[in-house]
């Protein structure tokens, strides 16, 4: 230290209450403020004329008003709070359906205007209307699933085809669960009434998260009307083509099983069950670990055949007992489970009954629901303690795909059915697959 130039010294703290004193306003940029008003006024402009247009409606004409909400960011179901509007499906990325639930569109103007007005005390407005971009009235086949839009002017000319359909209560009263039940049990009762005469069938039905799913058989020009008819618009509200299934096979050549020895699992090994086209209990490597009491078909005209005509679920049995063979000469492999099977698919690995070259009605009507299945399936097998199911292939039509994505995302009704069985029946679904490129599993 230079003596010269000694340490400054600085006085002692002064320590003292701290006075009250009202929060200090933050400013905001007028850009930001001119910005929010020129939304408001842009969107308001396209209410307008549907406003004025639901005002002419009769009560049975304003059932069949639709209104589709564009967006630049997914919106939630609390955005919508106080809007007078009611979304028919969850909330998509870019598009949401939503339904007035009364004859006017007076609440989602207030609610512009309160995002576009002026400054509270607490700051601003707290809504999340400015990420809509448009807001016109919504099309009938905005209800349809990519695939069904795509092909839809060949489908309504089919004469016999099979799709899904989801019926969800527009109650105004989301606390009350009877209600909602009782609405989508009148909108089932008239959907049979309407098919009945040759028009069509309801196959298979699963009520459940609130909504209803049902798969039905129709010819194409009464597929067309609940698709563009007044009546159904807001009554189904959303049309899915049925699963279709692109499974895996490895086929092994130069291979002789001859080569190598296989043997059963220990006395204490678990019991898993394969949901697939079922097996072969003949198979080398599967008589071992088969437990062939237990095999059980769903398929519709072959429920007294348990077996695999396609070769695909043996294979997964195969992958599933053993996970890994050695097949040089000699080799000795010994399985880890017991395999049982239930058989859901048939030999073309697709749910349904073949549809006659001539397109009329199928002679074996009895189309089930997926979810419905796998509830069968564990009702059927946890009477065995099987507690593993293995689903052995993913959806190449479900919309998780990109290509599949349309205006509304959709949540697999499937996978809740599993999270739901998982839950409540204590089981595990395990989606076992053997592809270089999978997309998404189930």
């Amino acid at each position: 230290m230079n003596p010269e130039f000694p340490p400054l010294m600085f006085n002692e703290p002064r320590i003292s209450r701290r006075r009250k004193e009202k929060p200090r306003h933050i400013g905001f940029p007028p850009d930001l403020l001119q910005r929010r008003a020129e939304i408001a006024q842009q969107l308001r402009g396209q209410v307008r004329p549907l406003a004025a247009k639901l005002k002419t409606l009769t009560p049975d004409q304003l059932r069949a008003v639709m209104v589709k909400l564009k967006h630049a960011h997914p919106l939630s179901k609390s955005d919508l709070v106080g809007t007078g509007l009611k979304p028919v499906s969850m909330p998509g990325d870019e598009v949401t359906l939503v339904v007035p639930r009364g004859a006017s569109l007076d609440a989602l103007d207030r609610k512009l205007v309160q995002f576009g007005g002026r400054l509270t005390k607490l700051g601003l407005p707290a809504n999340r209307l400015g990420l809509l971009t448009a807001i016109p009235e919504a099309s009938p086949t905005d209800r349809l699933a990519q695939p069904l839009l795509k092909n839809y002017q060949r489908l309504v000319r089919k004469k016999w085809l099979i799709y899904e359909i989801e019926i969800t209560s527009l109650a105004e009263d989301s606390n009350s669960a009877r209600k909602r039940r009782l609405e989508i049990d009148a909108a089932l009762a008239r959907l049979k009434v309407f098919l009945n005469g040759g028009k069509g069938v309801v196959y298979d039905t699963d009520y459940d998260f609130g909504s209803l799913r049902a798969v039905i058989g129709s010819t194409g020009t009464a597929f067309k009307e609940l698709v563009e008819g007044a009546a159904w618009q807001t009554v189904i509200t959303y049309f899915d083509e049925r699963p279709r299934f692109e499974p895996f096979h490895e086929i092994i050549s130069n291979f002789r099983v001859q080569d190598v020895a296989v043997e059963g699992p220990g006395p204490n090994a678990p019991l898993i069950c394969i949901v697939d086209s079922g097996v072969t209990p003949g198979n080398p490597f599967l008589k071992p670990v088969v437990h062939e009491p237990s095999l059980k078909s769903y398929v519709p005209g072959k429920l007294d055949n348990p077996y695999d005509e396609s070769g695909h679920g043996s294979g997964v049995a195969s992958l599933a007992a053993y996970y890994a063979l050695n097949l040089d000469k000699g080799a000795a492999n010994r399985a880890k489970l017991m395999i049982t099977s239930a058989r859901i698919l048939n030999k073309e690995n697709q749910l349904d009954p073949d549809v006659p070259d001539d397109g009329t009605e199928p002679a074996v009507q009895d189309a089930k629901l997926l979810s419905t299945l796998l509830k069968r399936v564990v009702e059927d097998f946890t009477r065995y303690e099987v507690r593993i199911f293995v689903l052995p292939f993913y959806f190449f039509t479900r919309l998780w795909n990109e290509e599949g994505r349309k205006s509304v995302a959709r949540s697999s009704w499937v996978a809740r059915t599993i999270d739901k069985l998982v839950y409540e029946r204590d089981v595990l679904f395990d989606a076992l697959r053997c592809r270089k490129k999978v997309k998404r599993p189930l």
